[in-house]
Formats: C-alpha cells, structure tokens, sequence
C-alpha cells in the first residue's frame, strides 16, 4: 500500500472509529499522522455528567478483529500523539477516559 494511502486510510479510520461509538462528544478532532506516530487533536475539555475526560486510549484491530496495537493510553490534552500502528491495523478504536481507565465515550 503506497504511504499517502495509508495515512489517508488510518485518518479516516480514526474519525470512522471515533465518530461511530458511543455518547456524543460535541467536539471538532483533527486527526494527523507522521511516519512516527499518530497525533489527535482536541480543542477543549470533554465531560458527560459531571465526569471529565482525563486520558485516551487508543487500539488497533486486524481485518479479523483481533487486538494487534494497543492498548496505548495518553493523557487528554489538546494534542494527543501516538505511535503509528503496524500495517496490520485495519481499524483504530479510541476510547475516551475518565478516572483514569473507566470509558466514558468510545
């Protein structure tokens, strides 16, 4: 696969991933990806009933859904970066964390 392919493909998995889950975050992401890492952007603080997000995690799956990268778990600021997932990620789930490790978006 050619390298802008790939990094075309893993940002749209990213916001496919994010904008797919769980709970709505009402927040504008930007998602980048360097041949190093994988930075998300967020542009303010995030809550849902009086819980803050404090981290992100973030997983890959294979095309079989099998659990390849991750979990890498950051915390929540306005530029989180990553390590750029193996070639076999077909997929990329972030999760949004509260209290240190319990989801409150996905």
């Amino acid at each position: 696969m050619k390298k802008s392919t790939k990094i075309s493909l893993l940002g749209a998995l990213v916001t496919l991933a994010v904008a797919s889950g769980c709970g709505n975050t009402q927040s504008d992401y930007v998602v980048s990806n360097s041949s190093s890492q994988v930075v998300v952007t967020e542009p303010a603080t995030i809550s849902r009933s009086g819980d803050t997000v404090d981290s992100l995690s973030m997983e890959g799956f294979d095309a079989n859904g099998k659990l390849v990268f991750g979990p890498i778990i950051v915390d929540f600021s306005n530029a989180m970066s990553f390590p750029t997932p193996p070639d076999s990620v077909t997929t990329l789930q972030l999760d949004y964390l509260r209290n240190h490790g319990l989801a409150l978006y996905r």
